[in-house]
């Protein structure tokens, strides 16, 4: 009998003994994790800090160029008004150079200006060389703004663009560089704004994307 007692206790001590293991091992587990919470929790808080800032550097890199290209159009437009504005002060001289070889040096008036040029060499070369010089500058002027003027509006900022790069004499540079220090940033609404804007933001996207690839090459791996 004592035997028989002895055996169901060994029994339910056998049965009994997993069952506290398993509850052991349980709150083992229950603290790791409850010690693991709050490193979880930082981590997902750096990643979505890390993905809220990739995400804008990109939005600001594309507005921004969005914002910028949108002014090229109102920027070619002053580049123009200056090229004009010149265009009539260079004729202007030119018009009181001739007045005064025709009043000093008694030269008759003519249409030719090469006939009126030779006639004023002959008499005061320095003259001559200036009147001609500005002649020259004055054709190249208009030139450059007919050959705005009659480009499509799309295309105008392109041909302006052009149009400075390929200036040897520093000219056209100098317009552009005065033109960019007096301009004030412009909302324009027509169609070619809205197209240069839709490039720069598609631009400015491909930027911020480089970037951001560029700043973060780990966590770019580690998506792909």
């Amino acid at each position: 009998m004592k035997r028989s007692a002895l055996n169901s206790a060994s029994a339910v001590h056998a049965l009994a003994k997993p069952s506290r293991a398993r509850k052991a091992s349980r709150d083992v587990f229950l603290t790791y994790l409850i010690g693991r919470i709050p490193g979880l929790l930082c981590w997902r808080g750096v990643m979505f800090f890390a993905a809220w800032l990739l995400h804008s550097i990109r939005l600001a890199a594309a507005l921004g160029m969005a914002l910028l290209a949108m002014q090229a159009p109102a920027v070619t437009r002053e580049y123009q008004a200056a090229l004009l504005q010149l265009v009539r002060s260079s004729n202007q001289e030119i018009a009181q150079r001739k007045a005064s070889a025709q009043r000093f040096y008694g030269i008759a008036p003519a249409e030719d200006e090469g006939r009126f040029l030779a006639q004023l060499r002959a008499v005061e070369p320095s003259n001559a060389e200036t009147l001609s010089a500005a002649l020259e500058r004055e054709r190249s002027l208009r030139a450059s703004y007919d050959r705005i003027e009659h480009s499509p509006d799309l295309l105008r900022p392109i041909v302006a663009t052009e149009d400075v790069a390929a200036d040897q004499g520093g000219a056209r540079r100098q317009i552009a560089k005065t033109v960019f220090d007096s301009f004030a940033p412009q909302l324009d609404l027509s169609f070619a704004a809205a197209v240069y804007g839709l490039v720069g933001l598609f631009l400015g996207s491909l930027i911020g994307e480089l970037l951001t690839t560029a700043l973060f090459p780990r966590r770019h791996r580690l998506a792909k």
